[in-house]
């Protein structure tokens, strides 16, 4: 589909669980892959720029037998619930291009161990990584100034969080059930919510 003369990717229907979307796609749609249990390995071009979605339908949502994601450096956007319940996904490397990062976006990923947030990220959202109970390893990145609602909650295998010095928000219930959490620096002047460790 070409929209605004960008070339669109709305829906993939086949069956092989190892998929390389051509180079020259620039957005990939809300429910493109959604659900698709053959899904196994996805590489996605630098021809990307963005992926579509909504907290209740990401592109990849809910691909429960998804292991690998091959990201490449082009790539804006990752819209919200992109990879929500992908929850044999264990590994994800996001580009340095990336400037966006969508809410709800590894929800449930709870195979997931280790992320690395690009610098031109200026904003975790809510639930961005809720309920990825083997996150270990969260590296955030200077430059970052905000960390939505229940960003972290639900991560019981993170053991410690060092927080930018360029963050000066960090909303309710971020840590909520992190059961193993023991260490997290925040810096001076950061408005924190009262319950970010609620529970």
């Amino acid at each position: 589909e070409i929209h605004d003369g960008k070339k669109k990717l709305v829906k993939y229907t086949g069956n092989n669980p190892n998929v390389v979307i051509p180079d020259g796609v620039d957005i990939i749609g809300e429910t493109t892959f959604k659900e698709n249990q053959t899904l196994i390995s996805i590489t996605i071009p630098c021809s990307v720029k963005e992926m579509e979605g909504d907290s209740w339908s990401g592109s990849f949502s809910k691909c429960c037998n998804l292991v690998n994601v091959n990201l490449l450096e082009g790539l804006k956007k990752i819209g919200d619930g992109a990879f929500e319940g992908c929850k044999s996904l264990s590994n994800v490397e996001i580009p340095g291009s990336v400037m966006e990062i969508g809410s709800n976006t590894f929800e449930g990923c709870s195979s997931l161990t280790s992320v690395a947030i690009p610098e031109g990220v200026t904003e975790i959202r809510r639930n961005t990584f809720e309920g990825c109970s083997s996150l270990t390893t969260v590296m955030l990145p200077e430059g970052l100034t905000r960390i939505g609602y229940e960003a972290f909650s639900g991560c019981t295998s993170l053991t410690s969080v060092v927080i930018p010095q360029t963050v000066t928000q960090i909303n309710g219930k971020v840590f909520s059930g992190c059961s193993c959490l023991v260490s997290v620096v925040i810096p001076e002047g950061v408005d924190i919510s009262y319950d970010m460790f609620n529970g």
